[in-house]
């Protein structure tokens, strides 16, 4: 089941990126949702460390945290989803730091898995 989700997000995060295509600020989208799909990339073969993914969790978080000062109180809810455009500043902030929670769970939930099964190989082979 994790690894047909994995895909889904590696699908997501891809499509993020592309979408990020016309932003202003587009290639550091690029490369945050670039890095997510490929450390989902390399947790579908097997390759992820986890410590990769914990530290991109950890940066999505902070960043989301400084947006979430002039977001929070200031977007209802609906805005993010009614029109595709930019309505305003805070509606497109409010999308990002959306999108990088996104990234942070998705991260951190391949970063406990993996850590685990570490953890679980390295006991076998002692």
């Amino acid at each position: 089941m994790l690894r047909i989700v994995n895909f889904m997000m590696l699908l997501a995060f891809v499509t993020y990126a592309i979408l990020q295509y016309n932003d202003p600020d587009s290639w550091i989208w690029m490369i945050v949702y670039g890095l997510a799909a490929t450390f989902s990339l390399l947790y579908h073969f097997k390759k992820l460390n986890w410590m990769f993914s914990s530290f991109l969790s950890l940066i999505a978080l902070v960043w989301a945290g400084t947006l979430a000062q002039k977001v929070v109180g200031n977007v209802a809810f609906l805005d993010l989803f009614t029109e595709i455009q930019m309505k305003d500043t805070t509606v497109e902030l409010a999308r990002e730091m959306g999108g990088l929670i996104i990234i942070a769970v998705w991260m951190t939930v391949l970063a406990f898995v993996q850590y685990r099964s570490q953890l679980y190989h390295k006991e076998a082979s002692v």
